[in-house]
């Protein structure tokens, strides 16, 4: 299948069997995990004086390709730009180009508490407590037979919506929160080694630098080994 080529239909079967054994301890370290996420970035922006939403927003906005401490890292730089009057950051964690780190430095210089996408608006919302709300991350999409190969898991809104209505309708079969099961879906999908897909913010890893080339020498044209460049008759 050609690299381009991603699964259009959503695979229930797939996505009920990898949420079915879902344990209550599980999802309870799910909501554990957005309590503890929620007062770091609170205690982040009493620090650098701003207000819980929009960091928040911030937090949410930069997330896309990053683990969570890279996250909270990129994010105190911006603030620390803010607070000292300098200009964004245009260094450190790479993602998926500089409108995300644009967006946030945006929320964070002007204050207005706002987010765009299906899901930084769904990770803000569960940051803020929303245990309705489904972040369909590159796992999920993953368990619902949608990632393909693509190393992105770029989907569709619509796409990612039909995920979240069907997440929903699982948590409610098996008497849990929408939101603390995704993350303990997540949680146990970011403990366990990855046979296909890798990080987003994981390298790639380089040569060794004391490799050689196994690639043979040009010779120089008109000089064979042992002879004059002079060609017979010249």
């Amino acid at each position: 299948m050609p690299a381009s080529r991603r699964p259009t239909r959503l695979d229930t079967a797939a996505l009920w069997a990898a949420v079915r054994d879902v344990s209550p301890s599980e999802c309870h370290a799910g909501s554990q995990w957005y309590d503890k996420a929620f007062a770091e970035l609170c205690v982040l922006g009493l620090k650098y004086g701003i207000g819980p939403r929009v960091m928040v927003c911030a937090a949410a906005t930069l997330s896309p390709g990053l683990r969570w401490t890279a996250t909270v890292e990129l994010l105190e730089r911006l603030l620390i730009a803010h607070r000292d009057g300098e200009p964004m950051p245009r260094n450190g964690h790479a993602t998926f180009g500089f409108r995300p780190r644009e967006r946030a430095w945006q929320i964070i210089r002007t204050g207005i508490a706002s987010s765009r996408g299906v899901k930084v608006e769904a990770f803000a919302a569960a940051l803020l407590g929303d245990t309705d709300a489904v972040v369909v991350d590159r796992h999920l999409i993953d368990a619902a037979g949608l990632g393909g190969t693509d190393r992105r898991r770029s989907i569709s809104a619509a796409q990612r919506r039909r995920v979240a209505d069907t997440v929903r309708s699982f948590a409610a079969v098996l008497g849990v929160t929408p939101r603390d099961l995704t993350t303990a879906l997540w949680l146990r999908s970011a403990s366990t080694p990855s046979t296909g897909s890798t990080s987003m913010a994981r390298p790639r890893p380089r040569m060794p630098c004391s490799r050689r080339r196994t690639r043979p020498r040009r010779r120089s044209r008109g000089r064979v080994a042992g002879c004059s460049a002079t060609r017979p008759g010249q």
